[in-house]
């Protein structure tokens, strides 16, 4: 079960700073005795990505972990969100993502250069997607059932990996070369919406429609068909 929802303050600079009970909104506020160091509150009643720019942070979905980084910090921490102790922390160089499986079983930690996923049992890295060098956070999304991972692995350029197996299953290359900023799955899997800031776009990717026209000239994805079972976008 998700506990009861409570605040986490970390900074730009520290990451985890203090841990209170509390039914907060998000807020950004401002230390007074060091004006230029900057706090962010995550409540885990709106578990996932809390920090877009510096600090990166997320809240695991069954909200019991929080993951941070600082400022142009080479440190990844996790930390117990119910205590407030910090539970591990990683030298993982510069990160430019922080995120968690659908499961809260993984961290996932997005570089320039790859995309690297830690087990929060163990402690242990279980794997590793290479990217081509982005500065950009794209995150990182899931189908509905856990089996499809959507990355941006070269820019304009995402791949649907299988997540057993890390197995490229298609790339979906933006036809005008818009980097993803944000990206997510409908609820239906069917469809892949991406947001670009800096292009001020948002597409959609209708999967059934590219594989159909696919089917026809003979060069389907190895995968089974996509089934609606949600709302899709503009239906």
């Amino acid at each position: 079960m998700r506990p009861a929802a409570a605040s986490v303050a970390f900074d730009l600079l520290s990451g985890l700073r203090s841990y209170w009970p509390a039914v907060l909104a998000p807020a950004l506020l401002f230390g007074a005795a060091a004006p230029r160091r900057q706090a962010l509150i995550a409540t885990t009643s709106q578990p996932g990505v809390v920090g877009y720019r510096d600090p990166l942070g997320a809240v695991s979905p069954d909200g019991a972990w929080l993951a941070s980084s600082g400022w142009h910090s080479p440190f990844l921490r996790l930390s117990n969100v119910r205590t407030g102790e910090l539970a591990h922390e990683w030298k993982s160089g510069l990160l430019v993502g922080i995120s968690f499986t659908p499961d809260s079983g993984a961290l996932v930690a997005l570089r320039p250069d790859e995309c690297a996923f830690w087990d929060v049992k163990t402690r242990q890295m279980i794997r590793r997607i290479p990217r081509d060098a982005s500065p950009y956070n794209t995150g990182v999304a899931f189908s509905p059932d856990e089996k499809l991972m959507a990355l941006e692995v070269s820019p304009g350029v995402i791949h649907l990996i299988e997540f057993a197996t890390s197995r490229t299953v298609a790339k979906l290359t933006d036809p005008s070369g818009d980097r993803a900023t944000w990206l997510s799955f409908t609820p239906d899997g069917t469809q892949i919406v991406t947001t670009s800031n800096y292009a001020k776009t948002v597409h959609v990717w209708d999967l059934r429609r590219i594989r159909a026209g696919l089917k026809e000239m003979l060069l389907d994805w190895d995968w089974p068909d996509f089934t609606a079972s949600g709302p899709t976008v503009g239906r």
